[in-house]
């Protein structure tokens, strides 16, 4: 994300979080679950694939960060959406 703004690695992430509250890092975790929830929700891909074509290095992280954000895993928001749509 630095490179892309043409900044150097310390000053992009002091801008970031000055002008977002948040850490580049944490902005990018945020999106990939983001984007996550579209796979998982209009696809039947496993929970490893979408984890790994988002951009977790594996699926524990994934799974871990999901359940901290949702207060449940990818497994149990694909159910609970297919249930409700």
């Amino acid at each position: 994300m630095a490179t892309i703004a043409g900044m150097n690695k310390f000053p992009f992430s002091h801008a970031f979080k000055r002008e977002t509250g948040l850490s580049a890092y944490s902005w990018l975790q945020l999106f990939r679950l983001l984007k996550s929830q579209h796979f998982l929700t209009k696809t039947n891909r496993s929970i490893r694939s979408i984890a790994l074509d988002v951009g977790f290095k594996n699926v524990s992280s994934y799974n871990t960060l999901f359940l901290k954000i949702y207060g449940r895993t990818p497994s149990e928001f694909r159910l609970l959406y297919r249930r409700n749509s």
